[in-house]
């Protein structure tokens, strides 16, 4: 039993690697119903799931791999990504404060701190425009923000 699971997770490495995203999925659907209490699979099959922007699913594994190892920063952070892409900032923020916690000195967090920080700019900028009424703004912002956090509410403020 041992061998299939790790067989699967090996092939589906292998796939992600080269950037089969689709095909991937599946081979670690199957590593982690035979070994369903790892974390790392679940992580992998999120990453599939981020890299196809799939982001509810990317999430709601990310989560599941955080709930079966706490202590797991890398999964923490990819929970703030999947925040990030959905426009969800204060859980963003919460689970960065999480990854502060576990890896205070890292390095792996700055580039989410900074991308947050970005996206709350251009969203209270965009609301402030969008209130004046200033709409080419309101689009500018919009823009910038998908640029950021590819979600369908900045899409839907945005036209």
């Amino acid at each position: 039993m041992q061998v299939n699971w790790q067989s699967s997770d090996e092939r589906g490495n292998h796939l992600y690697v080269v950037k089969k995203y689709l095909h991937a999925l599946p081979l670690f659907t199957e590593a982690i119903e035979l070994c369903p209490d790892s974390s790392a699979y679940c992580g992998n099959h999120s990453a599939c799931y981020s890299k196809r922007h799939q982001y509810g699913n990317a999430l709601d594994d990310a989560m599941k791999s955080a709930a079966l190892d706490f202590t797991y920063a890398t999964e923490y952070i990819a929970i703030v990504k999947c925040h990030l892409a959905l426009a969800e900032l204060c859980t963003a923020h919460h689970a960065l404060s999480i990854v502060n916690q576990l890896t205070p000195t890292s390095a792996a967090i700055r580039p989410e701190v900074q991308k947050l920080a970005v996206v709350r700019r251009f969203d209270e900028e965009a609301l402030e425009a969008y209130q004046k009424p200033d709409y080419r703004k309101v689009v500018f912002c919009m823009d910038l923000l998908l640029e950021e956090a590819p979600c369908t509410m900045f899409t839907h403020v945005k036209t």
